[in-house]
C-alpha cells in the first residue's frame, strides 16, 4: 500500500489584528453562493508521486491551454503529477518553472478550453476584506470536489521565513480563513471570483494563514512559462524578521509558541521569570494636538490597531471613553490602561460629521471565532433552550438537541462508547435542570444516538429543516452550549462521502499540532463539511440554518476547517428504529483507524512539546540542569495555587460571579455578584474553566487586576491573589 503524505507548509510563529468588518455578513454568504461554482471548476487537485508514495496539494487553472499556478513545495518532492479536476478527469502534469523560496510555481497540463480565474489585483484589498479559499485539506475526497472555506484579510506585505529560513514568504497575505494540509496551492480569490493570492502556510499557534499575492507571482510568469525558474527574493537580516514577527504575537500566541519548546525553556532560565513578557498597546498612529481640543492623525501605520479600526489620515480624536483629549499623553494612558480583552471607544471629527468607532485592544477580539460569536450571540442564545449537556457525574461526554416535546434527544453515538447505564441530561437554558436519561437506540454506522427524559413538562424542542435546501456558501451555526456559546463557520461541501484513511501521516503536522484531529476518524457515508472551528466537547451540537432550523448533528472535526455532520435527512429515516430501541454496531468498514505516526511528526512533536506530560521528567530540561546548573520546571503544590473566592458560571461574555466568599480577594477588591469576569492578569476568561486556569497562574501574594463588566461598564479593579 503506497505511503500518502498531505502538503502544506505550517509555521511556527505569528500574527496580527483586525478591525469589524463592514461588509454585511449576510451580502459575503450570498456572493460566495454566486462564485460558489465558478470557482470550483477552476480549482484543481494534485496528486504527487514520490517513488511508493504519495502526496497532495491543490492549485488554481489561469489559462484556457491548462496552465495552473501552485505551491513550489507542492511540486518540487514529485518525480511526476496528475492534475485532477473538480469533474473528476485526470491529467499527467509538466513542471514549467517555480520560485522555490518565495514558494510559487507552474504546471501545465495539456488540453484546450479550461475554465480559468482572471487575476485580481492584490494591491487594491483592504483590511478585514472577506475572502474565499478553496482546496482540498486532508487530500481529495471520492467526489474531486474542492472545499469552501471563508475568512478575512487579517495583514499585508507579512514576512514569514520557514523551513529555516530555506523558504520565504516576503510579502505574504494573510488571513483567518480555516485551512489546513492539502489546501497548499488552492486559490484565494475575493468576492468576486478574481484570484488574488495562492494559500500557502499555515499557523502553528493561531488561526491564521498567509497567501503568496497574486501581483508577485505575475511578475514572473512569462519566466516560468518559458520553462526557467526564477531566482527568490531572501529573507535578508533573519534576525529583523523574527522582531517583526514577534511585535505581531498576541501574548497568548507567545506562549503557545515558546511555553514548551526548548527556546521557551532557555528563555525563562535566563530571565528568571515564568511568563512571556507582556506587549503595550499600539495604535500605531502619529498625531498632532490641534485647537480648540483634540489630535489630528497625521499618519496610520499599515497592520497596526490604528488601521484595522479604520483610523484615516485627516481624523480628528477629541474624545477617548468619553474623556476629551487635549494632549498625545491623554491618548496613551486611555489606551494603555484598558483591558487587554477589551476596547476603546474614540469619537472623531471626519469630513464635517461625528462618528464614534471602537478601537479593540487584544488581536484575539479581531479573530474570525470571536466575530461570530459577537454576531451570533442571540442565535446562540436560543440554541441553549433546545441543547442539552450530557454527562456523568463531573464526567462530561459532550452534548445533543431536543427534537420532541416529550424529551427525545439526538446526540452523536460515539461520544457514548465509554458509558454504562443512564446518562445525565443538563438542560442548557436558565433553568441548568438536570434529568436522568436513557438511552433507547444507537446507530453506529450513522454515528447517532437517540436518549429519553421525562421532563415531566413539555420541552421546547428544536424545529426541523430541510437540508435539501442547504447550499454551499451558507452560514451554519453550531453551539448552543454554556461553554462556547456559539460556533460559525460555512458549509463547505455537501453530502461528502467520507473513506477511512483521513488520519494519514502529513510530514510532521502531527508533531507541531499534537493531536489535529478533535474526534475519531473514520468513514461516513454521507456528511455536511463545513468550515466552523469546533472543540472536542462539542460533538452533538446541533447545526443550525439561518432560520434557527436541525439541518445536521455535529459529530467529527478531522483538522481545522474540516468539521462533519450527519444530514438531519439522514437521521429521520432510522428515527423510528433509534426509538423502539434498535441497536446498530460500528462495523469494521466504520471503525475508527488510528495509523501509525510518522518519524518526523515524532522529532517534531518532542521538540515543541504539547504538555500532555508535564508531570514526567522531561530529559530536554534534565539536559538544560546538567549544562546550565538550573531547570526552568517548579515543583508544584497545593499551597502554592491561587485563590480569589467567588462562585461563578459560564456566560456569552465571560464568567458570571453567583457568590463572592466574605473576606476573600474577590470581596477585598470590589467584585459584586452579577459581575461578568472578562480578564484575570491579562489572561482572558472566556468562561468558568479558563478563570480557573487564569488563576492557577498565580502564586499566593500575587498583585494584579481583574477585569469585570457591571451594567454596561467594564472596568478593572486591583486584586491581591489570596490562598486556601
Amino acid at each position: 500500500m503506497q505511503k500518502i503524505y498531505i502538503v502544506l507548509l505550517v509555521v511556527f510563529s505569528t500574527i496580527l489584528f483586525a478591525k469589524e468588518p463592514i461588509t454585511d455578513i449576510n451580502l459575503v454568504s450570498k456572493k460566495v453562493q454566486e462564485i460558489r461554482d465558478y470557482a470550483i471548476a477552476r480549482t484543481v487537485g494534485i496528486r504527487i508521486i514520490i517513488g511508493d508514495r504519495q502526496g497532495y496539494g491543490s492549485g488554481a487553472l489561469v489559462s484556457s491551454d491548462g496552465l495552473i499556478i501552485t505551491c513550489a513545495h507542492v511540486v518540487e518532492p514529485g518525480d511526476s503529477l496528475v492534475v485532477v479536476t473538480s469533474d473528476g478527469r485526470e491529467y499527467p502534469a509538466q513542471k514549467l518553472g517555480l520560485n522555490s523560496v518565495n514558494d510559487y510555481a507552474l504546471i501545465k497540463i495539456k488540453g484546450k478550453d479550461f475554465p480559468y480565474f482572471e487575476y485580481g489585483n492584490s494591491d487594491q484589498l483592504d483590511m478585514l476584506e472577506w475572502v474565499v479559499a478553496l482546496g482540498h485539506p486532508g487530500g481529495p475526497y471520492f467526489d474531486d470536489q474542492p472545499a469552501v472555506a471563508c475568512g478575512r484579510i487579517r495583514g499585508f506585505h507579512k514576512k514569514l521565513p520557514i523551513q529555516m529560513g530555506v523558504k520565504f514568504y516576503d510579502d505574504a497575505i494573510q488571513t483567518d480563513v480555516p485551512i489546513f494540509a492539502g489546501n497548499s496551492g488552492g486559490p484565494l480569490i475575493d468576492l468576486d471570483g478574481k484570484l488574488i493570492g495562492i494559500n500557502g502556510a499555515i499557523m502553528l499557534v493561531n488561526e491564521l494563514a498567509f497567501s503568496v499575492p497574486i501581483n508577485e507571482i505575475v511578475t514572473d510568469l512569462e519566466t516560468m512559462t518559458a520553462g526557467r525558474n526564477v531566482k527568490g527574493r531572501s529573507p535578508g537580516n533573519i534576525f529583523d524578521v523574527f522582531m517583526e514577527m514577534q511585535e505581531d504575537l498576541s501574548p497568548d500566541d507567545m506562549m503557545k509558541a515558546f511555553d514548551k519548546s526548548p527556546i521557551g525553556k532557555l528563555f525563562k532560565m535566563f530571565s528568571g521569570t515564568q511568563q512571556m513578557p507582556k506587549k503595550k498597546p499600539n495604535l500605531g498612529i502619529v498625531v498632532r494636538e490641534v485647537e480648540p481640543a483634540g489630535l489630528q492623525v497625521t499618519h496610520v501605520e499599515v497592520n497596526k490597531l490604528g488601521s484595522l479600526a479604520g483610523l484615516r489620515t485627516g481624523d480628528v480624536i477629541t474624545r477617548a471613553n468619553g474623556i476629551p483629549l487635549q494632549l498625545r499623553d491623554d491618548l496613551k494612558s486611555i489606551v494603555a490602561s484598558a483591558p487587554r480583552t477589551g476596547k476603546v471607544f474614540l469619537t472623531l471629527k471626519r469630513d464635517g460629521q461625528k462618528i464614534r468607532i471602537p478601537v479593540f485592544i487584544s488581536s484575539q477580539s479581531y479573530s474570525r471565532d470571536n466575530y461570530f460569536r459577537r454576531h451570533f450571540v442571540y442565535k446562540g442564545l436560543e440554541l441553549m433552550e433546545t441543547t442539552v449537556k450530557i454527562r456523568k457525574g463531573r464526567k462530561v461526554y459532550g452534548y445533543g438537541v431536543v427534537i420532541s416535546e416529550d424529551g427525545w434527544i439526538l446526540t452523536a453515538n460515539h461520544i457514548l462508547n465509554k458509558v454504562k447505564g443512564a446518562v445525565d441530561v443538563q438542560m442548557q437554558d436558565g433553568t441548568r435542570r438536570t434529568h436522568i436519561g436513557v438511552i433507547r437506540g444507537r446507530n453506529g454506522v450513522l454515528d447517532v444516538a437517540l436518549i429519553k427524559i421525562s421532563a415531566g413538562k413539555p420541552l421546547k424542542a428544536m424545529k426541523i429543516g430541510d437540508d435539501k435546501n442547504v447550499h454551499i456558501g451558507e452560514w451554519l451555526v453550531s453551539g448552543g452550549t454554556a461553554e462556547g456559546i456559539i460556533n460559525a463557520g460555512m458549509l463547505s461541501a455537501k453530502n461528502r462521502q467520507v473513506s477511512h484513511n483521513r488520519r494519514v501521516p502529513t510530514l510532521g503536522l502531527f508533531g507541531m499540532f499534537g493531536q489535529p484531529n478533535k474526534s475519531p476518524v473514520r468513514a461516513y457515508d454521507r456528511v455536511f463539511q463545513h468550515d466552523t472551528n469546533l472543540e472536542k466537547k462539542q460533538f452533538g451540537t446541533p447545526l443550525v440554518n439561518m432560520k434557527g432550523e436541525l439541518i445536521g448533528l455535529n459529530v467529527a472535526y478531522f483538522y481545522r476547517g474540516t468539521a462533519f455532520a450527519i444530514p438531519i435527512s439522514s437521521i429521520m429515516k432510522v428515527l423510528p428504529d433509534l426509538k423502539s430501541g434498535k441497536v446498530v454496531a460500528v462495523s469494521n468498514q466504520y471503525k475508527p483507524r488510528i495509523p501509525k505516526e510518522d518519524g518526523l511528526s515524532k522529532v517534531l512533536r518532542r521538540f515543541l512539546g504539547n504538555g500532555e506530560e508535564e508531570e514526567k521528567s522531561d530529559p530536554l530540561d534534565d539536559l538544560l540542569k546538567d549544562i546550565f546548573g538550573g531547570g526552568s520546571k517548579e515543583k508544584k503544590s497545593s499551597s502554592s495555587k491561587g485563590f480569589i473566592g467567588v462562585q461563578v458560571e459560564n456566560h456569552p461574555q465571560g464568567a458570571k460571579v453567583a457568590y463572592v466568599v466574605p473576606r476573600k480577594p474577590a470581596q477585598t477588591a470590589g467584585v459584586r455578584a452579577g459581575d461578568i469576569i472578562t480578564d484575570l492578569g491579562g489572561s482572558p476568561v472566556k468562561d468558568v474553566e479558563s478563570l480557573l486556569k487564569a488563576v492557577g497562574k498565580f502564586k499566593p501574594e500575587s498583585k494584579t487586576t481583574i477585569t469585570v463588566i457591571r451594567g454596561n461598564n467594564e472596568f478593572s479593579l486591583p486584586i491581591t491573589i489570596g490562598s486556601r
